[in-house]
């Protein structure tokens, strides 16, 4: 199985389930990239195991993950679970055949308790064999279907990466020109269909998804019926079929003779929704039945009035009482948006036209491997990228009535690297060996990595393998005064104790002085760690005897609490150690890759090729031996005078460092993008400030 697809079937779960955002999401998969996460069984170790993670999150992964004693779908394994649906469960699955492309499918699977049933399975049937035979640009693909080993019946869908209209809406209500072009392509859809003699039955802002570009994609026919004279029986026996906030009166009626507008009517609520961020009708069950067919059509300027009239005219015809009151096709619903679409000065694409399906005089399913439909499942990290990027689409529709979807410019970056949305902000397509994918603005590969937006960057001088490759370091003045003890760590435990799991030895000085001070501090007080998975840097009491303070409020025990970066946060150490610390954020949230120095292998979570929100922090001691200082460096630290990162008291001048890792090794240069980087080894003498600082292997003695 390739490596990402576990990362990569996580993250996005993780994702539609709220539990994590985009970001997050990207930067978990990184880290189980790193870790080498290759395999359920492998995921679920790691989480067991797992420290720098939040409990939270620990329980949601394992939600997540199927049962250890869990079978395959006919060809496909099930690597997490996605959803619960009113028919069954939904996974996301990998195909197990040779020739399978590596991507992520879905797989829906109809729930025990229904299979035997004649109606519900016809139904799953019918959505399997309806998404095969018909092949829109704006229609969910279906790529296969089957029977599991234990009988039960799935189907098997493209993954659609990107969020539905009810989430989008609900977060903030679409521009009107953005709504109505997303409406447009789902109104192409169903004119597609209704040459066909089927109609959907159940469209609602929960069935439409719609990517970075504003394409809206129309998913779930497992209520499809056909309106030809020999249609099936089932489902006609006076139920009321569909979703109760979008249903037409014929709908709740359950008379039979429904044909496409009564899709049109549930499109003219859905515009609703798109527009309003709420459904057409509230109240309870029979309220809302009942406004259906008795009050008049919802009116977005009631609620907006950036929204036009002719909109609203839109939504009135479509949500008519009667049906002969509509639009008569889905084809002039869809000319009615278009209309409107233009009169905006927006633009309209019609696929329709362009990819017309054919179906089969007989209903048949095809076996189709995962990627054979009309589009390719995206990967994961641009899928969640892109995502984000609607949002942003969103912003300049509602700042720019200029704007269109499908803007399609990219600027060049470096190594030939193209933008591909702007929702993560450096989110960029990669080519290599003709294989494009795309990676989140952290999680880049090599080949793909910033190098701080500069055509020219300096490279590394001299052998890396001479570098210092300790995790913990120190800068000593040559005079004595000066130290400076730096940790590439993601986590440091701070107490009095001068032994691990304590990084930090915390003390006054002098000791003889302030012994009883000192022992005010527990053996392990509290910790102060990076958590990768969600991009934050946190600080927690450890169920310290004598407590701890930030910023002046106390720290409940085993709470940690996020540090923002900026300015110094005060922590007070058992109400006798005084610390500065502050979270330094990175200038730019990329990878770094440096001309010249060996490809990473990523061995460690510390590094500049890594795309972290954060460089490092910075921990000073201002009311005892200011001269020490401490720092976690999680890509790199300036180390100078007043404008760097970690200031060396008494320090003059304007020399200052800069000092990083990289592949896992200690790396240091004359502050500015200009300098080239160089190994720093054991022993090497760099000047700083006016000072002359010697780097050598750090060790407890430091902590006199």
């Amino acid at each position: 199985m390739p490596q990402r697809l576990v990362a990569e079937a996580l993250a996005h779960t993780l994702w539609k389930q709220n539990v994590l955002s985009a970001e997050q999401c990207a930067r978990l998969a990184e880290v189980l990239l790193q870790e080498q996460v290759e395999t359920v069984a492998h995921l679920r170790t790691w989480t067991d195991r797992a420290t720098g993670i939040s409990a939270e999150l620990s329980r949601a992964i394992r939600r997540a993950l199927p049962p250890e004693n869990m079978g395959h779908f006919g060809p496909y394994e099930p690597l997490a679970f996605l959803d619960q649906g009113g028919m069954g469960a939904v996974w996301l699955a990998r195909s197990t055949t040779p020739d399978a492309q590596s991507e992520l499918v879905v797989v829906k699977v109809l729930q025990s308790s229904l299979a035997n049933g004649e109606e519900y399975l016809h139904r799953f049937r019918r959505e399997a064999e309806i998404m095969q035979r018909l092949q829109h640009p704006n229609l969910v693909s279906c790529l296969d279907s089957g029977l599991a080993a234990d009988k039960s019946f799935y189907t098997v869908l493209e993954l659609v990466p990107f969020r539905t209209l009810r989430d989008l809406a609900a977060q903030q209500p679409l521009p009107e020109l953005l709504a109505l072009q997303v409406m447009h392509q789902v109104a192409d859809v169903l004119a597609l269909a209704e040459e066909h003699h089927l109609i959907h039955r159940d469209i609602k802002p929960g069935n439409i998804f719609a990517d970075a570009q504003g394409r809206a994609l129309l998913a779930d026919f497992g209520l499809a019926r056909s309106t030809s004279d020999d249609r099936t029986a089932l489902t006609m026996q006076g139920a009321m079929v569909g979703t109760p906030h979008y249903m037409a009166p014929e709908q709740i009626l359950g008379t039979g003779t429904i044909d496409i507008r009564a899709d049109i009517y549930s499109l003219g609520g859905a515009l609703f929704y798109a527009l309003a961020g709420r459904e057409p009708y509230s109240g309870k069950l029979h309220e809302v039945l009942h406004a259906h067919q008795t009050a008049p059509p919802p009116r977005t300027q009631d609620l907006r009035a950036d929204v036009g009239e002719a909109t609203d005219a839109i939504i009135a015809t479509a949500m008519a009482k009667r049906p002969e009151d509509r639009h008569p096709t889905a084809a002039a619903c869809r000319d009615a948006l278009a209309t409107r679409i233009h009169a905006l000065g927006g633009e309209v694409r019609c696929w329709h036209a362009e990819s017309r399906a054919r179906l089969e005089p007989t209903i048949h399913v095809e076996n189709r491997s995962p990627g054979s439909g009309p589009r390719n499942t995206a990967r994961i990290l641009n899928d969640l990228s892109q995502t984000a990027s609607f949002a942003g689409l969103v912003r300049r529709q509602r700042d720019d009535g200029d704007a269109q979807i499908g803007d399609d410019s990219t600027d060049a970056l470096v190594d030939g690297t193209t933008p591909c949305g702007g929702g993560l902000g450096d989110t960029s397509v990669v080519v290599r060996d003709g294989d494009a994918y795309a990676s989140s603005n952290w999680g880049r590969s090599q080949s793909a990595l910033s190098t701080h937006g500069h055509g020219n960057v300096p490279g590394l001088v001299g052998d890396l393998d001479a570098a210092m490759d300790q995790d913990w370091i120190a800068l000593v003045e040559s005079e004595g005064i000066s130290l400076v003890l730096l940790w590439a760590r993601p986590e440091l435990c701070l107490g009095k104790m001068r032994e691990p799991p304590v990084a930090i030895c915390l003390r006054n000085y002098p000791v003889k002085v302030h012994k009883q001070a000192c022992q005010q501090v527990s053996r392990q007080h509290l910790r102060l760690a990076y958590d990768p998975c969600v991009g934050a840097m946190r600080l927690a009491d450890l169920g310290s005897a004598n407590g701890t303070t930030l910023d002046g409020s106390p720290l409940d025990a085993h709470a940690p609490l996020a540090l923002a970066p900026g300015p110094d946060h005060k922590v007070v150490v058992a109400g006798t150690i005084s610390l500065r610390m502050r979270v330094i954020a990175a200038a730019s949230h990329v990878g770094v890759v440096i001309p010249g120095a060996p490809a990473s292998r990523r061995t460690s979570v510390c590094g500049i090729e890594h795309a972290h929100p954060y460089d490092g922090v910075v921990l000073s001691r201002p009311d005892n031996y200011p001269e020490l200082a401490y720092a976690m460096v999680l890509r790199r630290l300036s180390i100078g005078a007043a404008d760097a990162d970690l200031t060396l008291v008494g320090g003059i001048g304007g020399e200052t460092i800069e000092v990083g890792r990289w592949d896992g090794r200690w790396i240091w240069r004359p502050a500015g993008q200009s300098a080239s980087w160089m190994p720093l080894s054991d022993g090497d003498l760099v000047r700083c400030a006016g000072k002359h600082l010697t780097a050598l292997p750090a060790h407890y003695g430091r902590f006199h």
